[in-house]
């Protein structure tokens, strides 16, 4: 079924929406999320209040599109990246540098806030489906690469593919990278060279030299 081509008022609704995301991505990374009001956010965009209201009737809904429309745009990227002519050592990097690069460096900051807060945890946990149905496409996806590589031969087929995930999660999550990340105490291309090294070296066949 052919889909239909969006009408103006359409094209104008989602502009105005996403400039909304992007404001208030911008004033809770700089103000804090408790601090940022719906006021402030509508000023920043140039439209009343009430028009924020119209497409996120509260602040938390702010948030959970902010990660939503992330978490599809990692998604894309990621299936960008698999199809690519490469060894999957080579597109699993190129996912990770996507992430911390792309993503990571500005967004961690504002994810940490949020997992960092009691109120914001039970409310992923209330409205966070969609964030987290894609999540779990997500590291269904990478998954897949990670056994793609046991069966080529890349990767050491004694180490199941859900061991070599939960390690991958584990060393490039957003809890332990956030205090490198922010404080700065390494950049982040020589922090991933250096979590590449360390991971991919324990998940390689022992027969592979790369």
């Amino acid at each position: 079924m052919m889909q239909q081509p969006q009408t103006l008022k359409e094209k104008q609704r989602l502009e105005r929406e996403n400039l909304i995301l992007q404001e208030a991505e911008d004033a809770f990374l700089e103000k804090g999320f408790y601090e940022t009001s719906m006021d402030e956010i509508a000023a920043r965009v140039g439209i009343a209040k009430g028009t924020v209201y119209l497409h996120f009737p509260c602040k938390e809904d702010l948030v959970i599109a902010l990660f939503t429309r992330s978490m599809e745009q990692c998604l894309t990227q990621v299936e960008e990246i698999s199809t690519t002519q490469q060894d999957v050592e080579d597109k699993l990097k190129a996912i990770i540098k996507f992430i911390y690069t792309g993503m990571h460096s500005k967004q961690a900051q504002l994810m940490s806030a949020i997992f960092n807060s009691g109120n914001l945890k039970r409310l992923f946990s209330e409205k966070g489906k969609p964030v987290q149905e894609l999540m779990h496409v997500l590291l269904a996806r990478i998954a897949d690469l990670l056994e793609e590589g046991r069966q080529n031969g890349e990767f050491d087929a004694a180490i199941p593919t859900n061991g070599m995930l939960l390690a991958l999660i584990n060393i490039f999550s957003f809890k332990s990278m956030n205090k490198v990340v922010i404080n700065k105490e390494i950049n982040n291309e020589d922090m991933i060279q250096y979590l590449e090294h360390i991971y991919f070296n324990g998940i390689k066949a022992h027969n592979t030299q790369k």
